[in-house]
């Protein structure tokens, strides 16, 4: 089980990473062709969309698919899959036509002056998006990891293979552009699962009854609330920034909010892949072998994530001047790391999250992400009153982060903890610190080095000293 488990995670880490350069790759394109301004329009509508596409399943589908992993026949795997697609459906049709009715309203709060956008773009987005979403769910809930990785990988990269054809040869990319790509390189790489899927499970109308729906909220919903206060936790931000200070502002920060999630990358890959892994093991009465599975994410999670914060330190500035220009860099040269810290917490919470799903206490989760939402909005606002600075909601994030880690680690039941898990966090933080200094002391005995190979040396001298230390202290 740990091999398929490090397989598993090795493929969907390796995805992600590539994944999220994704992101990487198209911001200094948007950002040097099209402006700040644009950049940080395209991050709100994005996220303005991915919170509709969160909340419009009310939760339901979270039930099925926690029993699809143990599904056997076809006729099991169609009732599991099939009803929450089209409940799902009809209410992206709803949203879609709310979305065209208060046009207007939504364009004069996102778009300024100078920027057209087509409003009829969006629902178009949904529904292609969540025919991917549904492709990359059957992949991953019938355990092939390595297909739903190359979808994943895909999606992501068809859609910068097409925006640097666009702009090469035809001409100059725009916000239109930008999510008409998106849309149709979505339903594009969904395309040969859908095959597999009609293949394996065939076409089918099957809907839930009124009472399967309720039951199927009732489990669901907390998760749903959970995630759209964990977007808006991981993505108030940027509107309050933008109602604050523009969207030139919100241009400034998220370079330096994407550069210190990266290694959120970590426990969201863990994410893809544990949960079925534990629940199959509870489920075959093996409780065990799921918490052996759970301790084992956490070490390879503290491992990664811990150095990580210092490692940002020592070169975020110089990648943030790379990736996009100076303005960005001396704004948010700081930003990097006070997020990497948050993501820290963000991704510890994570995977207390998975524990607690895999008994289905989706009203902890929810309640956890709940508070840390309310504290964070209120105190981005208080922040905001006294400070006008692009550092206030990064503060607040990690602040709100931190509370909700302490609310897991009181409510998640004892049977999944034990004391090495706070002796393995000294443990890694001590080599990190130590990691930190021998680089900051080895760079100076070094000769002055451009900006890149300065970014080289720094990275490796702090994997020679880590890793050694990590294998020296059989935290491996």
């Amino acid at each position: 089980m740990n091999n398929k488990l490090s397989k598993d995670n090795a493929i969907v880490f390796s995805t992600q990473i590539l994944v999220y350069m994704k992101g990487l790759f198209l911001m200094p394109i948007i950002i040097k062709t099209l402006g700040v301004s644009t950049y940080g329009t395209f991050i709100l509508i994005s996220t303005f969309v991915g919170i509709l596409g969160g909340l419009s399943s009310l939760g339901v589908g979270t039930k099925s698919f926690r029993y699809l992993p143990s599904a056997k026949s076809e006729y099991d795997k169609a009732q599991i899959f099939y009803p929450p697609f089209y409940f799902k459906l009809f209410i992206l049709i709803f949203i879609s036509i709310i979305i065209v009715i208060f046009e207007k309203r939504i364009k004069l709060f996102f778009i300024h002056d100078d920027l057209t956008f087509s409003i009829y773009i969006l629902p178009l987005y949904l529904l292609f998006y969540l025919i991917y979403e549904y492709s990359h769910n059957y992949l991953r809930y019938t355990s092939r990891i390595f297909y739903m990785s190359l979808l994943d990988f895909g999606y992501a990269y068809l859609h910068v293979f097409f925006i640097l054809f666009y702009s090469n040869k035809i001409g100059l990319i725009n916000i239109n552009i930008l999510f008409l790509s998106q849309s149709f390189v979505a339903l594009f790489v969904a395309i040969p699962v859908l095959f597999l899927i009609f293949k394996e499970i065939n076409f089918n109308f099957i809907f839930f009854k009124l009472n399967e729906i309720k039951e199927e909220i009732k489990i669901g919903l907390p998760i749903v609330l959970n995630l759209v206060v964990d977007y808006i936790l991981a993505t108030s931000d940027r509107f309050i920034l933008a109602y604050f200070m523009g969207a030139i502002a919100v241009g400034l920060y998220v370079p330096a909010y994407t550069l210190g999630a990266l290694i959120l990358l970590v426990p969201k890959a863990i994410g893809t892949v544990v949960p079925q892994l534990m629940s199959k093991s509870v489920d075959n009465d093996d409780f065990l072998e799921a918490k052996k599975i759970f301790l084992h994410s956490i070490k390879i999670f503290m491992i990664l994530t811990i150095p990580f914060i210092f490692g940002i330190y020592l070169i975020g500035y110089d990648i943030l001047i790379l990736l996009a220009n100076d303005e960005v860099a001396d704004n948010g040269k700081y930003i990097a790391t006070i997020i990497a810290i948050s993501s820290f917490f963000y991704g510890f919470n994570i995977l207390m999250s998975q524990a607690n799903m895999v008994d289905l206490k989706t009203v902890v989760i929810f309640k956890a992400n709940f508070l840390a939402g309310i504290f964070n909005l209120i105190s981005t606002f208080i922040g905001f009153y006294f400070i006008h600075s692009i550092y206030v909601p990064a503060i607040t994030t990690v602040l709100s982060f931190m509370i909700a880690t302490i609310y897991f680690y009181k409510t998640i039941e004892s049977k999944w903890l034990d004391n090495s898990i706070f002796f393995l966090f000294i443990k890694v933080l001590m080599i990190s610190i130590l990691m930190f200094i021998f680089v900051n002391i080895s760079m100076v005995f070094l000769p002055e080095l451009s900006m890149v190979m300065s970014i080289i040396i720094k990275i490796l001298l702090a994997l020679i000293i880590y890793f050694p230390l990590v294998i020296l202290l059989k935290i491996l």
